[in-house]
């Protein structure tokens, strides 16, 4: 049940015509386009996917936040357009990251890429689960990807290297911004062993990891634009996971307990750092001549933690609410996206992988549909924005030494409507999200019939894309 919704029909066809017409080299990995002719310039944009972790809805200046600046991500904003109605794949940060890199639901690839509480963190393997990447990248693209992983397993054993990037400077999981090492939990202090990569190899550096990773990516930029080469990097920033620890702190010092009152400021300064690394990838792009042929997509894995600015929206992190879910989302192409817009259309991360692949001109292999669509027909005007979609959601967590999954939250949205049932803190939900979209008035007595279909659907959805001979049992 990949269920695009009463999208725009002509450009959909369109889009999935571009998977028949690329071919197929051997299975996962994508035929080179056609060749263009001698010394002709690639026509194709470079793409740039900044992905932020844990930032809240309401936590730039775009989105209404009082109290952080974020200039350059308003700036981003205002030269493209911004989603209202965006959301990540999941309330947690792995499966979101899994659903990108696959551009389908990450329930797909079993389990564990679904798990509430990241119990060793999901690994997907380039040979079950191809990725952009690796279809980027034998369509003609450099590819880089600089940040957080965090979808090769608690043993590190797969790289980004592995799924299709030349390149990787990051880290598997969370690590301390200053010193790169990771957390120990029978410390439980951020003292674990350096944990910075370079591809294959821990290779150190010093610096703030933000910073470090907008380096690298500037770098790259101006490699890649000197080669002439389209490229695809890929920029998952730290910011604003924690632990909470602002540019300006000593690198040594305590890091702060998981106090809100304590953890806003710093939270503040933490994603004030962000918006100034954005801004000079950005910077960096004008200064190669290539601002104009670049597409930029801005959002966040998920909805924000307690130190960040979910309002108005119900919830926040590890919740189906709308706080956990529902994520800022920008897009720019300078000449292709007209500036100054602002869109309700619902979108979901894995369109975001659908986008880059349909501009691209690169496709998954027949049988392998993507679970999103191609957004550039909306944001260009090609087609009216049309509220009907269907977008579901699952959280579990998974037990690996019974494997079984216990079951913490669902939810579907349907056009306007949300069904959501939250089996942690025993509530269940019908929302009018058009009319309510911080879920205040509980609709499920007034209109059992609309529960009842969105129930449905959901099922059907559970059933669709739960993968064949799961070594896990659902409880």
């Amino acid at each position: 049940m990949s269920d695009h919704g009463s999208f725009c029909r002509r450009e959909f066809l369109k889009t999935m015509a571009v998977g028949t017409a690329a071919g197929w080299l051997t299975p996962g990995v994508f035929a080179a386009p056609e060749a263009a002719p001698p010394n002709a310039p690639d026509p194709r944009p470079n793409i740039i996917f900044i992905l932020a972790d844990d930032l809240a809805w309401g936590d730039l200046g775009c989105y209404g936040c009082p109290d952080t600046k974020t200039p350059n991500i308003d700036r981003l904003a205002a030269d493209g357009v911004r989603f209202t109605d965006a959301y990540s794949a999941s309330a947690v940060c792995s499966p979101t990251r899994v659903a990108f890199l696959t551009g389908r639901y990450q329930q797909r690839a079993g389990y564990m890429c679904e798990d509430y509480m990241g119990s060793g963190c999901p690994a997907i393997t380039p040979e079950k689960e191809p990725t952009v990447a690796m279809f980027l990248k034998a369509a003609g693209y450099g590819t880089a990807c600089y940040g957080k992983w965090n979808v090769s397993g608690a043993d590190a054993t797969l790289t980004p290297n592995d799924h299709g990037f030349d390149h990787w400077v990051g880290f598997q999981h969370n690590f301390n911004y200053f010193t790169h090492r990771s957390y120990d939990f029978k410390a439980a202090d951020w003292v674990g062993p350096v944990a910075l990569y370079e591809d294959h190899e821990i290779k150190d550096r010093p610096g703030y990891i933000d910073n470090i990773l907008a380096d690298c990516t500037i770098d790259y930029i101006g490699r890649q634009a000197r080669s002439g080469r389209p490229f695809f990097v890929y920029v998952p920033f730290q910011a604003p996971h924690s632990p909470m620890q602002a540019p300006d702190a000593d690198p040594l010092a305590r890091v702060p307990k998981d106090t809100k009152t304590e953890q806003r400021p710093i939270y503040i300064k933490i994603v004030e750092n962000l918006d100034r690394q954005v801004g000079r990838i950005m910077e960096a792009l004008k200064q190669n001549g290539i601002d104009g042929k670049t597409l930029v997509v801005f959002t966040s894995d998920n909805g924000g933690h307690q130190a960040g600015r979910n309002a108005p929206l119900k919830g926040m992190k590890l919740t189906l609410y709308e706080g956990g879910i529902r994520v800022p989302f920008i897009m720019r192409w300078p000449g292709v996206i007209p500036p100054g817009q602002t869109t309700p259309q619902p979108a979901i991360t894995m369109d975001v992988t659908a986008t880059i692949l349909a501009q691209a001109k690169a496709a998954p292999p027949p049988g392998r549909a993507l679970d999103g669509v191609d957004l550039m027909p909306y944001v260009t005007g090609r087609c009216q924005p049309d509220r009907d979609r269907t977008l579901c959601f699952r959280l579990l967590q998974v037990n690996m030494n019974t494997r079984k999954a216990k079951l913490f939250a669902k939810a579907i949205r349907d056009g306007d409507w949300k069904y959501v049932i939250d089996y942690l803190r025993k509530t269940e939900g019908l929302y009018n999200l058009h009319d309510d979209m911080v879920e205040s008035k509980n609709l499920l007595e007034s209109r059992p019939e609309i529960a009842d279909r969105l129930k449905a659907r959901l099922a059907a959805w559970e059933a669709e894309v739960t993968p064949p001979n799961q070594d896990v049992a659902l409880q």
